[in-house]
């Protein structure tokens, strides 16, 4: 299993670096848990912000929408949602 994911902003870029994944659905949404290793573009991102790894828990609807949170190593927590992209 392959995950990457841009942000709108273009100061980093998080690829999953394991095979520690899971795929499920629940009837209305699969539910995606991956760990991720992301690397920054130093010249975008804030000062603060360097090499990290996490792990992020989503569910992705059949329209493509998805959310859900992350955590990680810097340490910092949050939500996420968006539009996959093909």
């Amino acid at each position: 299993m392959k995950v990457e994911m841009e942000v709108a902003s273009g100061t980093s870029t998080s690829v999953s670096t394991s095979a520690l994944g899971s795929v499920q659905s629940d009837g209305s949404a699969t539910c995606l848990t991956y760990v991720y290793a992301n690397r920054v573009n130093p010249a975008l991102a804030d000062s603060d912000m360097g090499d990290h790894g996490g792990t992020a828990e989503l569910r992705i609807y059949a329209d493509g929408r998805f959310n859900g949170r992350y955590y990680n190593s810097r340490p910092r927590a949050g939500t996420i949602q968006g539009l996959k992209k093909s």
